[in-house]
């Protein structure tokens, strides 16, 4: 069983997750182009695009043990923008990556 599905506390990630590339599916260890489908491993809604954008990562991902694990070695992180953009550019933001994508996010 690997540490994704035991939910071990303390236990270690599997060996097909490492410290570069994180668990596999969760698009975590590189930066991914926001007009491919890549970006549906880092953010499964428009509201958790504007998470990364404002926090820096999505609750959804900081409240889960492995992927914290995994957020917190990054080498490149997101920077949170949320003291430097009002909620109004972030949405503007957000509909932008939307539109390069050529597809809403939902």
């Amino acid at each position: 069983m690997s540490a994704l599905s035991s939910g071990a506390r303390g236990s270690r990630p599997s060996a097909a997750a490492s410290p570069a590339t994180g668990p596999p599916g969760t698009g975590i260890g590189h930066v991914p182009s926001f007009g491919h489908d890549d970006l549906t491993g880092y953010a499964k809604s428009e509201a958790e695009i504007r998470e990364w954008i404002r926090d820096g990562s999505p609750r959804r991902l900081r409240d889960n043990p492995v992927a914290s694990f995994f957020l917190g070695r990054q080498a490149i992180r997101m920077p949170a923008y949320g003291e430097r953009a009002s909620e109004d550019e972030i949405r503007q933001v957000t509909a932008y990556i939307g539109w390069l994508r050529g597809t809403p996010l939902r």
